[in-house]
Parts: C-alpha cells; structure tokens; sequence
C-alpha cells in the first residue's frame, strides 16, 4: 500500500473517520433514549436495549473482521461494513418513523455488525500506512479521533433533541456515507497477491499471541480495564448529575465530554513526542497505569461532584498516556499477516470494557464504598499482570528490546 504515503493528512482523516463511525453509533443515542422511551411507548429496559444490540453484535464481529480484512484486505472490508451500516440506519429510521421497535432494534442490530467491521481497521490501516516514528504518531491520532467522537457524540445527541429524535438515523447515515465516499476516492485498492499472501490467518495469530503473551497480556488487560474504568465513571457521573444539579441534557453532553476531551488531548500529545522508542511506550503505558490507580484510589475520599468529575478527567489524563502506548506496543510485535486479527482482538477487549463498564457500575453504585473497592481491586489487579509479565520497568534505565520489539 505504498501509494498512499503521498497524502497522510487526508489518509489519517479518513482512517480516522472509523472509530467515529463505532462511537457515534453508540454514545450519540444516550441523552436520546428518555424520548425514544415516550415516543415509542416503551419501557426503560427496552430502550437500554436500543444500546445493548449494537454494541453486542459489534464487538463479536471485530475479530471476525479482522480475519476477513487479513484475507480479502482492508479496503473491501471497510467499504462493505460501511454499507452495512448504512442499510441499518435506514430500516431504524422506517422503524422510528412508523413507531415500529422491532424494526428499530433489527437496524441497530445490523449497524453493530457493520461497526464491528471497521473498528479494528482503523489501527491496522495506520500501522500499514505509517512507519516507525510516523506509525506511532498515527496510531495516537486514531486514538485521538476515537476521543474526539466520544467527545462530540453526547453534544451531537443534544443537538438532535433540538429537532425530532429520530434525525439521529440520518445524521448517522450521513456521517456513515461521508466515510465511505472517502475511502472510494483516497484508499487505493490492495494488490491481490498481498491478499493471497494472508493463509490460517487465525492460527498465525494464536501462534503470534503465545510468543508475545508476556508483552501483549499486560496491554490487554490494562487498555479493557481502562476503557471500563472510564465509561463505568461516566456512568457514575451522569447519574450524579441528574441528582444533584438542574439543567438541560445539551450542558450535560459538555460536561460528560469534558474527561473525554483530556483524554483526546493527552493521546495526541503523547502519540507526537512521546513514542519515539521502545522505551518511551512502555514507560507511557507505566506512567498511564499509575495515573488511573491514582484516580481510582482518590475516590475514597471524593463525595461531591466536582471532585468526581476531576478524578475521572484525571483516569482520563493516564488513559491519554495509555492507550497510544498500549496500540503502538501491539504495534511492534505484530506481523503484517496478523496485525487484522491481533488488533481486533485488542480493539474487541477495549470495546467490552466499553460495553461492560457502565452495566457493572449501575450494579455497584448503589454502594459506593463498595464500588471504590472492587474498581480499586481491577486496578491493582491490572498493575500485578504488568509487574508479574514485565521483568524491566523502564523509568530511568533501558529493557530489553526483545520485550517490545
């Protein structure tokens, strides 16, 4: 895929489109659902429900679409899930329009499938187009992208409600089609013989997996339980807010955005100054652990709002030295026939934590002292899989460079 180093603004904003696509399709519809509720008629639990299948089709179908983007390449994949995702934003609108559920529940189904298709891409495109320092820089700016749409998603959301709730299906669509007419007009075709080139995929990858565990367990493990810290917070603090303070879901959608932003902005900066070597993204990911553990644990004492909102923004600071640490690591070990599978097992572990966190913190909420108990146990949980699989830390001196490279 070497002609397209000639445009790397125009390709990053286009890769960069993908993890948008995953995002709006999901976070754009929480301040959304109280009217889909009264509109449709429905209850409280059917409309998590409009949330739960998308994101559970999505994030099975992310390994899924790696094989199929190893085997028949990114460009195919990509462009095909985008339709997808297209037909199910139209059959959801019909059912919105005709106050029809089960119709809006098979479209939101079917956009999940779609969006799993192209979440892992965007990382593998990235570190197919870019190298060494430039492939660190790039994968931080898909971090940043993935952070932009989950800072723009609730105040998108808000936004709707301005109009009729069910436009949300077609600013989707259009976001969607945006997507795809990009990739038609920038992304050049993979040559066949690179495809053909991608055999057993799936046991290349398991191979792949067992030789690097001892690195790749580690980020694994921290980039899931960090995505569920954050998402679960969110949760907490929405919740909080309708508690305690007066006043509309448009302000709301900037508040929530606010630790989302952070995160946005510390994944860039650390994506272009701080992933120059292998030493340098290890010790990002160290120093990210150490700042969502320092949060986790700082709400033993927080109990107003404001004090949780700036733990949270501050789990999201260690995430924005985390995350582009954790994808430029997996960057490093994988090989050109897995890197479709291996980043979208990684991307399927985040999106779990995506999914799962704010349904564990509903559980645990209820109790807070509870709750700071068991998160506080995941992060330390996370720490030890770090400590336990990483004999060198390297704060102050090199490792070895077979542990990243």
């Amino acid at each position: 895929m070497n002609q397209i180093s000639a445009r790397p603004s125009i390709l990053l904003l286009v890769i960069g489109l993908l993890p948008i696509v995953m995002v709006l399709g999901n976070s754009m519809f929480i301040p959304i659902l109280p009217f889909m509720q009264v509109e449709m008629g429905i209850t409280t639990a059917q409309a998590g429900l409009i949330l739960t299948i998308f994101s559970i089709p999505s994030a099975l179908f992310i390994p899924i679409s790696g094989v199929l983007s190893d085997a028949y390449g990114r460009r195919k994949v990509v462009m095909a899930s985008l339709i997808v995702v297209m037909i199910g934003c139209i059959l959801s609108a019909f059912g919105a329009v005709y106050q029809l559920f089960g119709w809006v529940l098979v479209g939101r189904f079917i956009q999940g499938i779609g969006a799993g298709g192209v979440t892992p891409i965007a990382m593998v495109l990235a570190a197919d187009v870019f190298s060494s320092e430039k492939r660190n820089q790039a994968l931080a700016s898909i971090e940043s992208f993935n952070g932009i749409g989950k800072v723009v998603s609730p105040i998108i959301g808000g936004l709707v409600l301005m109009g009729v709730w069910y436009y949300s299906f077609v600013v989707y669509f259009a976001v969607v089609l945006f997507a795809y007419i990009g990739f038609y007009l920038f992304i050049p075709k993979t040559k066949r013989a690179n495809v053909r080139r991608a055999r057993a995929p799936f046991k290349e990858s398991v191979a792949l997996l067992k030789m690097e565990r001892e690195t790749l367990l580690p980020i694994f493990t921290a980039s899931g339980v960090g995505m569920f810290l954050l998402f679960g917070f969110l949760f907490l603090l929405s919740y909080e807010w309708e508690q305690g303070v007066d006043s509309n879901g448009l302000v709301k959608g900037f508040i929530l955005a606010m630790p989302l932003l952070v995160l946005t902005v510390t994944s860039l900066l650390v994506g272009k100054y701080g992933l120059k070597n292998s030493d340098q993204t290890k010790r990002s990911i160290i120093w990210g652990l150490l700042f969502v553990t320092g949060s986790v644990a700082g709400f033993i004492f927080s109990s107003l709002f404001i004090a949780d909102l700036l733990l949270i923004s501050m789990l999201a600071l260690g995430l924005g030295f985390l995350l582009p640490g954790c994808s430029a690591c997996v960057a490093l070990v994988v090989t050109p026939q897995v890197k479709g599978m291996v980043f979208s097992i990684y991307s399927m572990i985040r999106f779990l934590g995506v999914a799962f966190g704010p349904y564990f913190f509903g559980l645990w909420m209820v109790d807070r002292e509870q709750l700071v108990f068991n998160v506080l146990l995941l992060a330390g949980l996370t720490c030890v899989v770090l400590l336990w699989n990483w004999t060198c830390l390297p704060i102050g001196k090199r490792c070895e460079t077979h542990q990243t490279s």
